[in-house]
C-alpha cells in the first residue's frame, strides 16, 4: 500500500488510487487556497465532494457570487436553498475563511488539519476517500512544500471506484454522436437571454462547464457596485431624510469598502484602482438623479438583492432583484435593475427588446412580485457604466393598453400587460424547449459581435468570424 506520493513516487510514474476523481484535485486547491487566496481555487472547493452540496445548490451559489464575494454568498446562503444546503454553504465559508486568515507560514499540515475538522470529513467520506485523504496527510507532515505536494498529485492516477485499471488503448470504431439530455434545472432571465444570442454559448456555459470563466475587470466592477448599493440602501431606505453631503459620504465609504472585498479579484493593482475611481466618479450622478426623484416623488427602499424563485406553467425559474422601491403617495412598487453594462439607448429599444423575445429579465421580476399580489407600476434599468455621463433610467410604465411603440429617444415609455404576458409565454416557452427531451445541436450565433467578450469562444470553431475578416478569406 502507498503510504506518500511525494518519496515513494518517482517522477516518471504513476500510482493508481481508487476514490472518488475530484477529491485529490479539491484537497490540493484547498491547500493552495490557504497559500494564495486565489478565488479559482476556492471554486474549485465548492464544486467537490469536500463542500458537502450538490450540483444544483452549489450552482444556485455561484448564481449569488456573481452580485457579491464568494464568502459572502456561502456565508449568507439563503432560501430557496435547503435548510441542509445552507448548513453545508456556511460550515464552508467558515472553513475558507480560517484558512484565508491563517498565517502565509501556517504549516500544510495544520491547514489539511483545519480542513479535515471545520468539514467533518471523517463523518462524511468513505473509507476509499478517507484513505486518499490520510495519504494527503502523509505527504504534508513530511514536506511543507506546497508544490511539491502538487507535483505528486499529478502522479496520482485516479480511478473511479468499481472500474479496472486503465489498460492500453486500442482502435475503436468513431464514436456515434449523442443527444444531451434535457436541462433539470432552475432558469435565469440571463440564461435564456444567452440561449437566444448563442445556443452553443448556452450549452458550453450551463451544460458542459468546460471552460472556466476567470471574470474581468468590467464584470467585478459590476459585482463590487451591486454589493456597495446593497449595503447603502439597505441603510439608508428613505433618500428625502438625509442631506446630499451625508449621502456622499456614506456612499462613498460604501463603495470602498465594497471594491476592497473584490480586491484580490482584480489582476493588478492599478486596475482595482482605476475601477474603483470609476464607481466613485458615477456615484454623484446616481445620488443626483435619486435625489430629484426623491424630491418628486417620494419612496422608500423596500427590497435589496430580493431572491425570486417562481414557477411559471410547470417550469421554475430564479433570479436576484436589485431593488424595490415603494411609491409613498400610491404604495406601488418599482422594479429597479442596476446596469453597469452595455443597455438599451432609449424605452422604445427596450420595450422591442421585450417583443422580440431577446429582454426577459425585468418582465420576469414583474411577475414575481406580481405574484405576492403587489402591484408594479414601473420597470426601470439604472445605467452605472459611464462616470461622463449623467444617469437617465430607462424607464417603462406599466398600463392596460400601451402606446404603439416608436422610435423615440425618450428614456421613459409604456408597456402593456398584455406585452408582460407574452414575455412570460416566451420564457415558458423556451424552458418547455430545454427541458421536454434532449436536444442533438447547439448552432452558433451568426452575429459576430456576440463573440467579442464570449469566454468560450477559444473552444467554438464554428464561431462567425467578422465581415473584413470573412471576405478576406
Amino acid at each position: 500500500m502507498v503510504t506518500q506520493w511525494n518519496t515513494l513516487v518517482p517522477s516518471n510514474e504513476r500510482v493508481v488510487v481508487e476514490t472518488s476523481p475530484p477529491l485529490v484535485a479539491s484537497i490540493v486547491a484547498a491547500l493552495r487556497w490557504s497559500r494564495t487566496h486565489d478565488e479559482r481555487d476556492a471554486l474549485r472547493v465548492l464544486d467537490s465532494p469536500l463542500s458537502g452540496l450538490d450540483k444544483l445548490d452549489g450552482g444556485a451559489l455561484l448564481a449569488q457570487r456573481e452580485r457579491r464575494p464568494l464568502l459572502d454568498a456561502l456565508a449568507q446562503a439563503a432560501d430557496p436553498l435547503p435548510h441542509e444546503a445552507k448548513l453545508a454553504a456556511r460550515r464552508l465559508a467558515q472553513t475558507l475563511a480560517s484558512l484565508m486568515n491563517s498565517a502565509s507560514d501556517t504549516p500544510l499540515s495544520v491547514a489539511l488539519t483545519m480542513l479535515r475538522t471545520t468539514l467533518e470529513l471523517d463523518q462524511r467520506l468513505d473509507d476509499d476517500d478517507l484513505a486518499m485523504l490520510d495519504l494527503v496527510a502523509t505527504t504534508v507532515n513530511q514536506t511543507d512544500d506546497l508544490d511539491a505536494v502538487i507535483a505528486g498529485a499529478s502522479r496520482i492516477l485516479i480511478i473511479p471506484r468499481n472500474q479496472e485499471p486503465p489498460r492500453m488503448l486500442t482502435a475503436h470504431a468513431p464514436q456515434t454522436p449523442e443527444r444531451v439530455e434535457a436541462f433539470s434545472g432552475k432558469f435565469s432571465a440571463s440564461a435564456l437571454a444567452a440561449y437566444i444570442e448563442c445556443a452553443r454559448k448556452w450549452y458550453y456555459r450551463y451544460r458542459c462547464k468546460v471552460v472556466e470563466d476567470p471574470g474581468s475587470s468590467a464584470s467585478f466592477y459590476g459585482s463590487a457596485f451591486h454589493l456597495a448599493l446593497e449595503r447603502f440602501h439597505t441603510e439608508i431606505p428613505r433618500i428625502s431624510e438625509h442631506s446630499v453631503d451625508a449621502l456622499k459620504r456614506k456612499l462613498d465609504d460604501t463603495l470602498g469598502d465594497a471594491f476592497a472585498s473584490f480586491r484580490t479579484s482584480f489582476q493588478t493593482p492599478i486596475e482595482f484602482e482605476s475601477q474603483l475611481r470609476r464607481a466613485r466618479r458615477t456615484a454623484p450622478q446616481y445620488l443626483a438623479w435619486m435625489r430629484e426623484r426623491a424630491l418628486k416623488r417620494p419612496f422608500t427602499v423596500v427590497g435589496i438583492e430580493r431572491v425570486v424563485d417562481l414557477e411559471l406553467d410547470g417550469q421554475r425559474f430564479i433570479g436576484f432583484i436589485d431593488r424595490l422601491d415603494r411609491d409613498d403617495a400610491s404604495g406601488n412598487l418599482t422594479v429597479v435593475d442596476y446596469k453597469t453594462g452595455s443597455i438599451a439607448q432609449s424605452a422604445a429599444e427596450y420595450r422591442r427588446g421585450i417583443a422580440e423575445g431577446r429582454e426577459f429579465q425585468l418582465p420576469f421580476y414583474y411577475w414575481a412580485v406580481a405574484s405576492t399580489g403587489e402591484r408594479v407600476e414601473r420597470l426601470a434599468l439604472i445605467p452605472l457604466k459611464d462616470p461622463a455621463l449623467d444617469v437617465k433610467p430607462i424607464e417603462l410604465e406599466i398600463v392596460p393598453v400601451a402606446t404603439p411603440p416608436s422610435r423615440s429617444a425618450h428614456n421613459s415609455g409604456t408597456i402593456s400587460i398584455d406585452e408582460l404576458h407574452r414575455a412570460r409565454a416566451r420564457m415558458v416557452e423556451l424552458a418547455r424547449h430545454l427541458t421536454s427531451e434532449p436536444i442533438t445541436e447547439f448552432p452558433p450565433t451568426s452575429d459576430p459581435e456576440a463573440c467579442a467578450y464570449c469566454a468560450y469562444r477559444d473552444a467554438c470553431r464554428e464561431r462567425p468570424a467578422k465581415t473584413d475578416v470573412r471576405f478576406g478569406r
